[in-house]
Protein backbone atom coordinates (compact mmCIF):
# COMPACT_ATOMS: atom_id res chain seq x y z
CA UNK A 1 0.00 0.00 0.00
CA UNK A 2 1.42 3.31 -1.07
CA UNK A 3 0.54 6.36 1.03
CA UNK A 4 0.47 10.13 0.40
CA UNK A 5 0.51 12.24 3.98
CA UNK A 6 -1.65 15.67 4.20
CA UNK A 7 -1.77 17.66 6.85
CA UNK A 8 -5.02 18.63 7.50
CA UNK A 9 -5.62 18.24 3.73
CA UNK A 10 -9.33 16.98 2.80
CA UNK A 11 -9.17 16.35 -1.07
CA UNK A 12 -11.67 16.21 -3.54
CA UNK A 13 -11.24 14.17 -6.67
CA UNK A 14 -11.90 15.85 -9.69
CA UNK A 15 -11.24 13.39 -12.70
CA UNK A 16 -10.03 9.91 -13.12
CA UNK A 17 -9.79 6.52 -15.78
CA UNK A 18 -11.09 3.36 -16.63
CA UNK A 19 -12.54 1.58 -19.46
CA UNK A 20 -15.56 -0.75 -19.99
CA UNK A 21 -17.14 0.33 -16.99
CA UNK A 22 -14.63 -1.76 -15.33
CA UNK A 23 -11.78 -0.93 -12.30
CA UNK A 24 -8.21 -0.09 -13.45
CA UNK A 25 -6.54 3.11 -14.71
CA UNK A 26 -6.35 2.66 -18.83
CA UNK A 27 -2.99 3.34 -20.66
CA UNK A 28 -2.91 7.23 -21.43
CA UNK A 29 -2.70 8.31 -25.19
CA UNK A 30 -0.10 10.24 -25.28
CA UNK A 31 0.06 13.72 -27.52
CA UNK A 32 2.81 16.09 -27.91
CA UNK A 33 2.01 19.77 -28.34
CA UNK A 34 3.71 20.73 -31.47
CA UNK A 35 4.25 17.19 -32.96
CA UNK A 36 2.09 15.26 -35.34
CA UNK A 37 -1.54 16.38 -36.26
CA UNK A 38 -1.23 19.67 -34.50
CA UNK A 39 1.82 20.99 -36.05
CA UNK A 40 1.87 23.41 -39.05
CA UNK A 41 -1.57 24.04 -39.17
CA UNK A 42 -2.43 27.65 -40.76
CA UNK A 43 -3.04 30.65 -38.57
CA UNK A 44 -6.22 32.89 -39.42
CA UNK A 45 -7.36 36.44 -39.37
CA UNK A 46 -10.03 37.06 -36.33
CA UNK A 47 -10.03 40.73 -36.80
CA UNK A 48 -13.13 41.47 -38.93
CA UNK A 49 -16.77 40.31 -39.26
CA UNK A 50 -19.28 40.16 -42.03
CA UNK A 51 -21.80 43.20 -41.60
CA UNK A 52 -24.94 42.44 -39.67
CA UNK A 53 -28.07 41.38 -41.64
CA UNK A 54 -31.52 43.47 -41.55
CA UNK A 55 -32.54 40.64 -38.95
CA UNK A 56 -29.63 40.72 -36.73
CA UNK A 57 -30.58 43.96 -35.53
CA UNK A 58 -33.22 42.20 -33.58
CA UNK A 59 -30.24 41.94 -31.10
CA UNK A 60 -28.94 45.19 -31.23
CA UNK A 61 -26.62 44.42 -28.30
CA UNK A 62 -25.43 41.47 -29.53
CA UNK A 63 -21.59 40.93 -29.39
CA UNK A 64 -20.10 39.19 -33.04
CA UNK A 65 -18.06 36.18 -32.53
CA UNK A 66 -15.32 34.90 -35.54
CA UNK A 67 -13.12 32.24 -35.98
CA UNK A 68 -9.40 32.33 -34.83
CA UNK A 69 -6.43 30.50 -35.13
CA UNK A 70 -5.76 27.25 -33.54
CA UNK A 71 -4.63 27.60 -29.78
CA UNK A 72 -2.75 25.14 -27.47
CA UNK A 73 -5.10 22.74 -25.04
CA UNK A 74 -4.61 25.34 -21.63
CA UNK A 75 -2.31 23.70 -19.01
CA UNK A 76 -4.30 22.65 -15.81
CA UNK A 77 -7.72 21.71 -17.48
CA UNK A 78 -9.15 18.51 -17.30
CA UNK A 79 -11.64 18.25 -19.97
CA UNK A 80 -14.66 15.38 -19.89
CA UNK A 81 -16.13 14.40 -23.36
CA UNK A 82 -18.42 12.63 -25.23
CA UNK A 83 -16.26 10.86 -28.02
CA UNK A 84 -17.00 8.99 -31.41
CA UNK A 85 -20.48 10.77 -31.59
CA UNK A 86 -22.56 9.95 -34.88
CA UNK A 87 -25.71 8.34 -35.75
CA UNK A 88 -26.40 6.90 -32.53
CA UNK A 89 -24.84 6.39 -29.28
CA UNK A 90 -21.80 7.60 -28.12
CA UNK A 91 -18.46 5.01 -28.08
CA UNK A 92 -16.37 6.64 -25.26
CA UNK A 93 -16.27 9.01 -22.24
CA UNK A 94 -12.65 10.85 -22.07
CA UNK A 95 -10.81 12.53 -20.44
CA UNK A 96 -8.52 15.30 -22.03
CA UNK A 97 -5.56 17.09 -19.88
CA UNK A 98 -1.84 17.96 -20.19
CA UNK A 99 1.00 16.45 -18.63
CA UNK A 100 4.13 18.53 -17.00
CA UNK A 101 5.46 18.85 -20.32
CA UNK A 102 2.64 19.54 -22.42
CA UNK A 103 1.81 16.50 -23.77
CA UNK A 104 -1.78 16.16 -24.74
CA UNK A 105 -3.41 13.00 -22.20
CA UNK A 106 -5.82 10.86 -23.55
CA UNK A 107 -7.78 9.02 -21.05
CA UNK A 108 -10.37 5.87 -22.27
CA UNK A 109 -12.77 6.81 -18.91
CA UNK A 110 -15.91 4.40 -20.40
CA UNK A 111 -15.48 2.03 -24.10
CA UNK A 112 -18.31 1.09 -25.26
CA UNK A 113 -18.89 -2.63 -26.48
CA UNK A 114 -21.98 -3.12 -28.66
CA UNK A 115 -21.68 -7.04 -28.45
CA UNK A 116 -23.61 -9.89 -27.09
CA UNK A 117 -23.26 -8.75 -23.54
CA UNK A 118 -21.72 -5.54 -23.92
CA UNK A 119 -22.44 -2.31 -22.74
CA UNK A 120 -22.81 0.98 -24.92
CA UNK A 121 -22.02 4.67 -23.07
CA UNK A 122 -24.73 6.67 -23.92
CA UNK A 123 -25.29 9.51 -21.62
CA UNK A 124 -23.59 11.29 -18.39
CA UNK A 125 -24.30 13.51 -15.36
CA UNK A 126 -21.77 15.31 -12.92
CA UNK A 127 -22.64 16.18 -9.63
CA UNK A 128 -21.17 19.88 -7.89
CA UNK A 129 -19.20 17.40 -5.88
CA UNK A 130 -17.34 15.74 -8.46
CA UNK A 131 -19.60 12.34 -8.20
CA UNK A 132 -20.45 11.79 -11.49
CA UNK A 133 -23.01 8.69 -13.12
CA UNK A 134 -23.10 7.39 -16.20
CA UNK A 135 -25.94 5.26 -18.61
CA UNK A 136 -24.39 1.91 -20.01
CA UNK A 137 -26.88 0.62 -22.56
CA UNK A 138 -26.80 -3.36 -23.05
CA UNK A 139 -26.11 -3.51 -26.69
CA UNK A 140 -25.83 -1.21 -29.74
CA UNK A 141 -29.00 0.68 -27.83
CA UNK A 142 -30.51 2.77 -31.16
CA UNK A 143 -33.79 2.32 -32.65
CA UNK A 144 -35.54 0.73 -29.29
CA UNK A 145 -35.93 0.75 -25.60
CA UNK A 146 -33.24 -1.31 -24.59
CA UNK A 147 -31.92 -2.60 -20.69
CA UNK A 148 -29.70 0.52 -19.24
CA UNK A 149 -27.49 0.41 -16.28
CA UNK A 150 -27.05 3.00 -14.01
CA UNK A 151 -23.59 3.46 -12.77
CA UNK A 152 -22.12 5.28 -10.36
CA UNK A 153 -17.86 7.17 -9.67
CA UNK A 154 -17.09 8.94 -6.40
CA UNK A 155 -13.21 9.08 -7.80
CA UNK A 156 -13.86 10.85 -11.45
CA UNK A 157 -14.04 7.94 -13.21
CA UNK A 158 -11.63 5.30 -12.42
CA UNK A 159 -13.72 3.15 -10.63
CA UNK A 160 -17.78 2.73 -11.34
CA UNK A 161 -19.87 0.91 -9.24
CA UNK A 162 -23.89 -0.32 -10.66
CA UNK A 163 -26.52 1.37 -8.53
CA UNK A 164 -29.64 0.56 -10.94
CA UNK A 165 -30.76 -1.44 -14.15
CA UNK A 166 -33.81 -0.11 -16.09
CA UNK A 167 -35.70 -2.40 -18.56
CA UNK A 168 -36.56 0.28 -20.94
CA UNK A 169 -34.24 2.91 -20.79
CA UNK A 170 -33.00 5.31 -23.38
CA UNK A 171 -29.82 7.75 -24.21
CA UNK A 172 -31.54 10.12 -21.74
CA UNK A 173 -31.71 7.52 -18.85
CA UNK A 174 -29.41 9.51 -16.40
CA UNK A 175 -30.27 13.13 -15.83
CA UNK A 176 -28.33 14.59 -13.10
CA UNK A 177 -26.51 13.45 -9.98
CA UNK A 178 -26.86 15.54 -6.43
CA UNK A 179 -24.70 13.85 -3.45
CA UNK A 180 -26.25 10.97 -3.06
CA UNK A 181 -29.40 11.10 -5.24
CA UNK A 182 -29.44 10.16 -9.02
CA UNK A 183 -32.58 11.95 -11.01
CA UNK A 184 -33.09 8.54 -13.45
CA UNK A 185 -36.20 7.95 -16.04
CA UNK A 186 -37.57 4.96 -16.64
CA UNK A 187 -37.41 3.31 -13.37
CA UNK A 188 -40.75 1.62 -13.78
CA UNK A 189 -40.93 -0.28 -17.40
CA UNK A 190 -44.30 0.92 -18.24
CA UNK A 191 -43.44 4.17 -17.94
CA UNK A 192 -40.33 5.22 -19.61
CA UNK A 193 -39.83 8.90 -19.95
CA UNK A 194 -41.27 9.18 -16.26
CA UNK A 195 -38.40 10.85 -13.98
CA UNK A 196 -37.85 9.37 -10.55
CA UNK A 197 -35.33 10.54 -7.62
CA UNK A 198 -33.80 7.56 -6.33
CA UNK A 199 -31.45 7.37 -2.91
CA UNK A 200 -30.08 4.73 -1.98
CA UNK A 201 -33.54 2.33 -1.87
CA UNK A 202 -36.00 4.44 -1.98
CA UNK A 203 -37.68 6.32 -5.22
CA UNK A 204 -39.90 9.35 -5.70
CA UNK A 205 -41.30 9.54 -8.69
CA UNK A 206 -41.26 13.30 -9.67
CA UNK A 207 -44.70 14.67 -11.42
CA UNK A 208 -44.36 16.59 -14.37
CA UNK A 209 -46.67 20.08 -15.16
CA UNK A 210 -50.04 19.93 -17.48
CA UNK A 211 -47.99 21.70 -19.97
CA UNK A 212 -45.16 19.28 -19.55
CA UNK A 213 -44.74 16.48 -22.27
CA UNK A 214 -43.86 13.42 -20.15
CA UNK A 215 -41.23 12.91 -22.94
CA UNK A 216 -39.75 16.29 -22.42
CA UNK A 217 -36.50 16.78 -22.05
CA UNK A 218 -35.23 17.61 -18.99
CA UNK A 219 -32.29 19.95 -17.79
CA UNK A 220 -30.42 20.32 -14.37
CA UNK A 221 -27.85 22.59 -12.54
CA UNK A 222 -26.87 24.28 -9.28
CA UNK A 223 -28.63 27.41 -8.06
CA UNK A 224 -27.11 29.05 -4.90
CA UNK A 225 -26.52 25.29 -3.59
CA UNK A 226 -29.81 23.71 -4.89
CA UNK A 227 -30.40 21.04 -7.37
CA UNK A 228 -32.33 22.87 -10.18
CA UNK A 229 -34.40 20.11 -12.29
CA UNK A 230 -36.43 22.13 -15.10
CA UNK A 231 -38.96 20.64 -17.83
CA UNK A 232 -39.27 22.57 -21.43
CA UNK A 233 -43.27 23.10 -22.02
CA UNK A 234 -44.70 22.62 -25.27
CA UNK A 235 -44.05 25.75 -26.84
CA UNK A 236 -40.13 25.50 -26.50
CA UNK A 237 -40.07 28.68 -24.96
CA UNK A 238 -41.43 28.30 -21.01
CA UNK A 239 -39.14 25.98 -18.77
CA UNK A 240 -40.44 24.34 -15.71
CA UNK A 241 -39.31 23.51 -12.36
CA UNK A 242 -40.32 20.13 -12.01
CA UNK A 243 -39.57 20.17 -8.38
CA UNK A 244 -41.73 23.06 -7.05
CA UNK A 245 -44.36 22.90 -10.51
CA UNK A 246 -43.89 26.52 -11.35
CA UNK A 247 -42.63 28.39 -14.21
CA UNK A 248 -39.06 28.92 -13.89
CA UNK A 249 -38.06 31.53 -16.85
CA UNK A 250 -39.40 31.89 -20.44
CA UNK A 251 -37.35 32.40 -22.59
CA UNK A 252 -37.99 36.21 -24.28
CA UNK A 253 -37.46 35.31 -27.99
CA UNK A 254 -39.63 37.16 -31.09
CA UNK A 255 -41.91 34.94 -33.42
CA UNK A 256 -39.15 35.45 -36.04
CA UNK A 257 -36.79 32.64 -34.80
CA UNK A 258 -36.84 30.29 -37.06
CA UNK A 259 -35.65 27.12 -34.22
CA UNK A 260 -34.07 27.07 -31.38
CA UNK A 261 -31.28 24.63 -29.69
CA UNK A 262 -31.63 24.73 -25.64
CA UNK A 263 -28.57 23.70 -24.64
CA UNK A 264 -29.44 23.42 -20.83
CA UNK A 265 -28.17 25.17 -17.55
CA UNK A 266 -24.45 26.17 -17.39
CA UNK A 267 -22.57 27.81 -14.34
CA UNK A 268 -20.97 31.39 -14.79
CA UNK A 269 -19.43 33.62 -12.80
CA UNK A 270 -22.02 35.52 -12.40
CA UNK A 271 -24.13 32.71 -11.50
CA UNK A 272 -26.36 30.44 -12.88
CA UNK A 273 -28.05 30.48 -16.83
CA UNK A 274 -29.27 28.65 -18.98
CA UNK A 275 -27.99 28.51 -22.96
CA UNK A 276 -30.14 29.19 -26.04
CA UNK A 277 -28.77 28.74 -29.58
CA UNK A 278 -31.04 30.17 -32.14
CA UNK A 279 -31.04 30.85 -35.87
CA UNK A 280 -32.74 34.22 -36.72
CA UNK A 281 -32.20 34.13 -40.93
CA UNK A 282 -29.63 32.51 -43.39
CA UNK A 283 -26.14 32.63 -42.08
CA UNK A 284 -26.90 34.09 -38.66
CA UNK A 285 -26.84 32.33 -35.02
CA UNK A 286 -26.94 33.43 -32.12
CA UNK A 287 -26.16 32.12 -28.12
CA UNK A 288 -27.62 33.80 -25.50
CA UNK A 289 -27.35 33.04 -21.78
CA UNK A 290 -30.47 34.08 -20.34
CA UNK A 291 -30.65 35.04 -16.21
CA UNK A 292 -33.12 33.26 -14.42
CA UNK A 293 -33.87 35.77 -11.87
CA UNK A 294 -34.89 38.72 -14.65
CA UNK A 295 -35.86 36.25 -16.99
CA UNK A 296 -33.63 38.39 -20.09
CA UNK A 297 -30.86 37.64 -21.74
CA UNK A 298 -27.48 38.91 -19.83
CA UNK A 299 -25.62 38.53 -22.68
CA UNK A 300 -26.27 37.41 -26.23
CA UNK A 301 -23.42 36.59 -29.40
CA UNK A 302 -24.00 37.00 -32.93
CA UNK A 303 -22.16 34.48 -35.43
CA UNK A 304 -21.90 34.42 -39.01
CA UNK A 305 -21.08 31.23 -41.37
CA UNK A 306 -19.51 33.78 -43.52
CA UNK A 307 -17.02 34.60 -40.64
CA UNK A 308 -16.06 30.90 -40.58
CA UNK A 309 -18.56 30.01 -37.45
CA UNK A 310 -21.86 28.09 -36.97
CA UNK A 311 -22.43 27.69 -33.05
CA UNK A 312 -20.70 27.73 -30.13
CA UNK A 313 -21.67 26.73 -26.99
CA UNK A 314 -20.28 26.57 -23.32
CA UNK A 315 -19.31 23.74 -21.33
CA UNK A 316 -16.74 25.48 -18.41
CA UNK A 317 -15.56 28.49 -17.61
CA UNK A 318 -11.73 29.49 -17.62
CA UNK A 319 -11.98 32.62 -16.27
CA UNK A 320 -14.85 35.63 -15.84
CA UNK A 321 -14.37 36.10 -20.08
CA UNK A 322 -13.08 32.92 -21.39
CA UNK A 323 -14.38 29.35 -21.42
CA UNK A 324 -14.13 25.85 -22.83
CA UNK A 325 -17.14 24.29 -25.15
CA UNK A 326 -17.69 22.77 -28.81
CA UNK A 327 -17.71 25.12 -31.80
CA UNK A 328 -18.25 25.08 -35.46
CA UNK A 329 -15.91 25.16 -38.02
CA UNK A 330 -15.38 25.44 -41.90
CA UNK A 331 -12.67 22.59 -42.44
CA UNK A 332 -11.65 24.50 -45.05
CA UNK A 333 -9.91 27.38 -43.09
CA UNK A 334 -7.63 24.42 -40.62
CA UNK A 335 -6.94 21.46 -43.15
CA UNK A 336 -5.38 21.65 -46.67
CA UNK A 337 -7.25 22.20 -49.91
CA UNK A 338 -8.99 18.92 -50.06
CA UNK A 339 -11.29 19.62 -47.03
CA UNK A 340 -14.23 20.50 -47.98
CA UNK A 341 -16.48 23.77 -46.79
CA UNK A 342 -18.44 21.42 -44.17
CA UNK A 343 -18.85 23.36 -40.64
CA UNK A 344 -17.82 20.63 -38.12
CA UNK A 345 -17.68 20.80 -34.32
CA UNK A 346 -14.56 20.56 -32.32
CA UNK A 347 -13.72 21.58 -28.55
CA UNK A 348 -12.72 25.42 -28.80
CA UNK A 349 -11.58 28.41 -26.55
CA UNK A 350 -14.40 31.15 -26.32
CA UNK A 351 -12.68 34.08 -25.34
CA UNK A 352 -15.76 36.54 -24.38
CA UNK A 353 -13.64 39.84 -24.08
CA UNK A 354 -12.24 39.58 -27.44
CA UNK A 355 -14.93 38.25 -29.48
CA UNK A 356 -12.53 35.31 -30.55
CA UNK A 357 -13.15 31.90 -30.75
CA UNK A 358 -10.37 29.58 -31.32
CA UNK A 359 -10.24 25.62 -32.17
CA UNK A 360 -7.89 23.88 -29.60
CA UNK A 361 -5.20 22.52 -32.41
CA UNK A 362 -4.86 19.16 -31.09
CA UNK A 363 -8.67 18.41 -32.21
CA UNK A 364 -8.30 19.90 -35.89
CA UNK A 365 -7.71 17.46 -37.84
CA UNK A 366 -11.38 15.83 -36.46
CA UNK A 367 -12.97 18.82 -38.74
CA UNK A 368 -12.01 15.98 -41.61
CA UNK A 369 -14.38 13.43 -39.59
CA UNK A 370 -17.64 12.68 -40.05
CA UNK A 371 -18.48 14.10 -36.64
CA UNK A 372 -16.05 16.25 -36.06
CA UNK A 373 -14.42 16.11 -32.30
CA UNK A 374 -14.99 15.18 -29.02
CA UNK A 375 -18.15 17.24 -27.09
CA UNK A 376 -17.09 18.47 -23.73
CA UNK A 377 -19.55 18.06 -21.20
CA UNK A 378 -17.77 18.81 -17.86
CA UNK A 379 -14.82 21.03 -16.89
CA UNK A 380 -12.44 21.10 -13.87
CA UNK A 381 -9.56 23.97 -13.47
CA UNK A 382 -6.44 23.69 -11.57
CA UNK A 383 -3.35 21.99 -10.39
CA UNK A 384 -3.58 18.03 -10.06
CA UNK A 385 -1.25 15.07 -9.52
CA UNK A 386 -2.58 11.98 -10.86
CA UNK A 387 -1.85 8.99 -8.68
CA UNK A 388 0.30 5.77 -10.11
CA UNK A 389 -0.46 3.01 -8.09
CA UNK A 390 -0.75 0.36 -10.73
CA UNK A 391 -1.12 -2.62 -8.74
CA UNK A 392 -2.85 -1.04 -5.42
CA UNK A 393 -4.18 2.50 -4.26
CA UNK A 394 -3.08 5.78 -2.44
CA UNK A 395 -3.55 6.18 0.95
CA UNK A 396 -4.33 10.04 2.06
CA UNK A 397 -4.27 10.29 5.31
CA UNK A 398 -5.01 13.51 7.24
CA UNK A 399 -2.19 13.54 9.75
CA UNK A 400 1.68 13.39 8.34
CA UNK A 401 1.61 10.01 10.19
CA UNK A 402 1.71 6.33 8.99
CA UNK A 403 -0.69 6.20 11.82
CA UNK A 404 -3.32 8.64 10.92
CA UNK A 405 -6.45 8.59 9.61
CA UNK A 406 -6.79 7.39 6.09
CA UNK A 407 -9.15 9.91 4.40
CA UNK A 408 -9.38 7.37 0.88
CA UNK A 409 -7.49 5.26 -1.11
CA UNK A 410 -6.92 6.42 -4.42
CA UNK A 411 -6.66 3.94 -7.18
CA UNK A 412 -4.22 4.16 -10.35
CA UNK A 413 -5.08 7.03 -12.83
CA UNK A 414 -7.20 9.14 -10.17
CA UNK A 415 -6.43 13.07 -10.80
CA UNK A 416 -6.30 14.82 -7.11
CA UNK A 417 -6.38 18.38 -7.30
CA UNK A 418 -3.12 20.16 -5.40
CA UNK A 419 -3.17 22.96 -2.73
CA UNK A 420 -0.35 25.18 -3.20
CA UNK A 421 1.28 25.08 -0.14
CA UNK A 422 4.46 22.80 1.50
CA UNK A 423 1.58 20.48 3.10
CA UNK A 424 1.03 19.06 -0.60
CA UNK A 425 3.93 20.13 -2.50
CA UNK A 426 5.40 16.46 -2.15
CA UNK A 427 2.17 14.71 -4.31
CA UNK A 428 3.39 16.19 -7.42
CA UNK A 429 6.04 13.06 -7.79
CA UNK A 430 2.64 11.75 -8.70
CA UNK A 431 2.39 13.56 -11.80
CA UNK A 432 4.23 11.34 -15.05
CA UNK A 433 6.89 13.69 -16.79
CA UNK A 434 7.01 10.23 -19.07
CA UNK A 435 3.86 8.70 -19.10
CA UNK A 436 5.01 5.02 -19.34
CA UNK A 437 2.88 3.02 -22.28
CA UNK A 438 2.65 -0.34 -20.24
CA UNK A 439 1.65 0.64 -17.10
Amino acid sequence: MKHILFAGVALVVVCGACSNGESGGATPTVIRNGEGPAEGLPTRSATTAAAPSPEALAFPNAKTLVAGSPVAFPDEVVVYAFDGVWEGPSTALRRYYTDPLGALIVDDLILSTFDDGGRAFVGMAVGAGGEMAASLCHGYCYGEPQPVTVVRSDDGGVTWRDVVTVERGWWDTIEAINGDEIYLRGLEPSNMFGLWRLAGDAAQEIQFPAEVNPNAAVYSGQRDGALVIAGIAEDRRTLWNLVTGEVLVSIPLPDSVRSTSLTGFISTPNGLRFQVGWSEAAGDHYVGLLDLSTGGFDAIYRMQTDDGLEFTYIAGWLSATVAIGRASFRAADYLDGSADQTFRGIPALIDFGTGVVSPIADFVPKLAGKSGGPVPRHIAVGAFARVSTPEDCLNVRATPSTTGEILACYADGVLLPLRDDAAVAAARYLVRSTPSANR
